[in-house]
Order: C-alpha cells, then sequence, then structure tokens
C-alpha cells in the first residue's frame, strides 16, 4: 500500500483538513489503496503546499529525491483553493397539447456547457497522481502509435477535463487521469482515463492536454534520451 503525506506552510490546520478530506475523495476513485497519513511515515510521497520552490508558470511539479516522491504546490498559482464550477445550462421543452395529449415539439437543448476553472486542489490531485503514477520521473508507456516511448504524466494526456465533488458545502473541481490502459495500443476495452471520455490508446483528450517523449531508435537508452513535445492540444 501506498501512502502520502500533506504538509503546508500557507494553509492553516482546519484548511489542510479539509484539503485531505478531498484527497481522500480523489484517491477513492484513482487509487483506492493508497493512504493518506496525518504523520509523515517512512516511505511516504510528501506533498508540499507553499510558495517556495515554485516553478515559474507551474502550479505544481514534482521530483524524486534520494528514493522519495516530492510534489511542489503554489497556492498563488490560481488564486483559488477549490476551483469554481459553473454547472451546465438547457433551455426548457416547449409542450403542445395535440388531441387532448400533451406532447413535446421542441426538447430541451444545452445552452451552455458546464465550466470548471482548476483551483489550488486541482493542482494538488494532479501532482498526487503522478508521484504515484511516476514517482521517479522515469516511467515511460509505449510504444504510442509512431514508435515513440512517452512519459508518463497521467494528468497532462487528460489535462484540461475534470469533474467534481462536494463535501460539506464545498464543490471542489479534481482533475481527471489518464490509466495505464490509455499507454498500451493492444488494450482494446479501456477503461483509459477516469471519468471515460478517452475512447482508445493514446487517445489524448483535453484543451490544455500535452505529452513529451523520445523516439527510441535515435535514443536507445532512456537515461540519455532528449524528450520533445510530441503532443499539444
Amino acid at each position: 500500500m501506498s501512502a502520502i503525506f500533506l504538509k503546508s506552510d500557507v494553509e492553516p490546520t482546519s484548511t489542510l483538513a479539509q484539503i485531505e478530506a478531498f484527497v481522500e475523495v480523489f484517491l477513492t476513485i484513482y487509487s483506492p489503496t493508497t493512504r493518506v497519513d496525518t504523520t509523515a511515515q517512512p516511505g511516504d510521497d510528501i506533498i508540499n503546499i507553499t510558495e517556495h520552490n515554485a516553478h515559474v508558470g507551474a502550479g505544481g511539479y514534482h521530483i524524486n529525491l534520494n528514493g522519495v516522491a516530492i510534489a511542489y504546490i503554489k497556492p498563488s498559482a490560481r488564486g483559488r483553493l477549490w476551483g469554481t464550477y459553473i454547472p451546465e445550462r438547457w433551455s426548457a421543452p416547449i409542450y403542445a397539447t395535440v388531441l387532448g395529449k400533451r406532447i413535446i415539439i421542441k426538447p430541451s437543448k444545452l445552452t451552455t456547457p458546464a465550466v470548471y476553472t482548476p483551483g489550488l486542489i486541482s493542482d494538488l490531485c494532479h501532482e498526487i497522481a503522478e508521484c504515484l503514477a511516476d514517482g521517479d520521473v522515469e516511467t515511460y508507456l509505449g510504444p504510442d502509435r509512431n514508435g515513440f516511448q512517452v512519459l508518463y504524466e497521467p494528468c497532462d494526456w487528460v489535462e484540461g477535463t475534470y469533474f467534481v465533488r462536494t463535501i460539506n458545502g464545498i464543490t471542489a473541481v479534481l482533475p481527471n487521469v489518464a490509466l495505464r490502459a490509455f499507454g498500451d495500443l493492444s488494450n482494446k476495452q479501456g477503461p483509459y482515463d477516469l471519468m471515460g471520455l478517452v475512447k482508445a490508446p493514446w487517445g489524448y483528450t483535453g484543451p490544455t492536454a500535452e505529452a513529451w517523449g523520445y523516439d527510441p531508435k535515435k535514443y536507445p537508452d532512456p537515461k540519455t534520451a532528449v524528450l520533445t513535445k510530441i503532443f499539444s492540444a
């Protein structure tokens, strides 16, 4: 069983407890065998909520330090804690009475799609998922359709697609995650991602999806491979 430990030098204890509650919900969906430790234990992935060690232009990132996956999430990158969710809107159906029967002459129609704006919790769960999938930042899946080996960044592959969960009246925007079947051309069944949006292996989905990889014909040793962006939405 894997485990993670959350720590923060900016969020109060009460907020951190709320964050942990959403992380536990996220993990029941993505990785049910992973626990959240309230006290750091040897081998835990360490998830830091901090303004320190930030990367320019990134809400979060993860590294491997002495065999431990460590993530840094920057609260000010999003400027909001839980993200913002605006439900989709549908027009009202139009009815008519014909021969004494009420019938629909114009069905309800989607007028405005749902809007998901990510927040700190979105970046946090993004990095947690990628720490669990690729803690050493050296895992590749492939070959893809072009024969490339692709760095296993499962949230990047479906970046920009989200779902929501509500706890104690708070609604949080959580990230979609590609599953290992996403990177297996022989897998015809799926599921390929948490939300069921991807319909086939290597089916990058999302308005900001991206992927980095290398050509094994050019770089036989992945440790010396030069990565290039092989997909950008």
